[in-house]
């Protein structure tokens, strides 16, 4: 990732000599506080990303790289533990983009903030109110189960989160997750039962026969276990 950025910098540079108009170009500066972040200097980073926020109007940049802008310097200020300056742009970042396509973005990295400070019941409010029909439902409905298992210790809520992405989409992709979550709560007949409904749609699936191998390893079941790890 770090050789992309400079490299995408290293371009820049190399127009910036032919067109010194980009170094008025929001995502020029946005390009440099990602290297800058990833060397480890994190201040000059901040700095360089409030000058790209202040670069763009109606005539640069798009609100594509604006949100990229703003959650960078929400991530890099919580790092720096500026949490106060954090929740400031936050809540600037909501109230620019509410009532736009990229409001559930925003969301999100706002459930994460509430995280960050311990503000678990917030994090769920926001993540609740994210729909099946919305952009990132799936992202949401992880970082609900997160909650819910690490937080609130409420397996059935955890479980329900990942059910709820099986309704919306029986993909094998959901389905595995449905499976995983059941392992980790360990439920392993369960989890056999949600991994073989999945191995139906994809049959040459060799990782999810493994992953039902050592389910019926943890039931005691080896020769069904051997069975299953000779297919992968």
């Amino acid at each position: 990732m770090e050789g992309n950025h400079r490299q995408a910098v290293q371009s820049l540079e190399i127009g910036l000599s032919y067109n010194f108009e980009l170094m008025e170009s929001p995502v020029y500066h946005y390009v440099q506080a990602c290297v800058q972040k990833e060397r480890g200097d994190l201040e000059t980073c901040l700095k360089t990303l409030q000058q790209a926020l202040k670069l763009f109007t109606k005539d640069k940049g798009n609100s594509t790289d604006k949100i990229a802008v703003y959650l960078e310097l929400i991530e890099v200020n919580k790092t720096l533990g500026f949490n106060h300056e954090a929740a400031k742009i936050m809540q600037d970042a909501i109230n620019e983009f509410q009532n736009t396509p990229n409001e559930i973005r925003i969301a999100i990295a706002n459930a994460d903030l509430a995280i960050n400070r311990g503000d678990y019941e917030s994090a769920l409010v926001t993540l609740k109110k994210i729909e099946p029909d919305k952009p990132h439902y799936n992202q949401a409905r992880k970082k609900l189960a997160q909650i819910y298992f690490k937080h609130r210790k409420d397996k059935k809520l955890y479980i329900s989160c990942f059910q709820d992405l099986v309704d919306q989409n029986p993909s094998p992709e959901n389905i595995i997750l449905l499976g995983d979550a059941y392992m980790q709560i360990i439920q392993p007949d369960k989890a056999i039962s949600v991994y073989e409904s999945a191995l139906k749609k994809n049959p040459r699936d060799a990782k999810l026969a493994s992953k039902i191998g050592k389910a019926f390893v943890k039931t005691h079941n080896y020769n069904k276990a051997i069975n299953y790890y000779e297919t992968a």
